[in-house]
């Protein structure tokens, strides 16, 4: 056997092998498997709910905008009024590492705290204290306690497309925002 041939075959060979596995996944996700558990914690609200139309402002109350354009992701959490639990504080740093690991992209997330930001937590650039909504407490699919605060998200178009159920732990709760 020439070099050539051997190189068509070592060619074949890689290209079989990708093509292969390529092939399996096609199989499976056609014909409807689905893996017995997944490590995702979040749920698809569905449907998907405008927020767009409703008013936000920050706690001291300024409007806070929209701007669909600049492809901002919102974290929203809803505390008890005057959560100064330790869930709350844990919470908020929680959603401080998370906004931390985003690294370069950390300022296309804001996290929306609606009601004032429990003493002791740790804030940082992007936390925002906003004013209770009813309007925004309408739309979510969970309500909160003291002790277990499910997260929200919303895409850059004011969309709630995410829920994290309350967990035991805020730390098991919003860490899954990451894993």
């Amino acid at each position: 056997m020439n070099p050539q041939t051997r190189s068509r075959i070592a060619l074949l060979a890689i290209l079989a092998l990708f093509l292969s596995s390529f092939g399996v996944a096609l199989f499976l996700h056609y014909s409807g498997w689905e893996p017995q558990a997944t490590r995702n914690y979040g749920k698809f609200v569905e449907p998907p709910r405008d927020l767009t139309g409703v008013e936000l402002r920050h706690a001291d109350g300024t409007p806070y905008p929209w701007q669909p354009r600049e492809g901002v992701w919102r974290v929203l959490v809803l505390p008890p009024a005057g959560c100064v639990s330790n869930a709350c504080v844990e919470m908020v740093d929680t959603l401080r590492r998370v906004w931390i690991s985003e690294g370069r992209h950390a300022d296309n997330m804001h996290v929306l705290w609606f009601g004032e930001i429990p003493q002791g937590a740790t804030t940082f650039r992007n936390l925002f204290a906003m004013q209770p909504d009813a309007a925004v407490s309408a739309q979510v699919p969970e309500a909160t306690t003291a002790e277990a605060l499910p997260v929200f998200v919303t895409d850059p178009s004011g969309y709630l497309v995410l829920h994290y159920p309350a967990a035991s732990t805020p730390v098991a709760s919003a860490a899954t925002c990451v894993a």
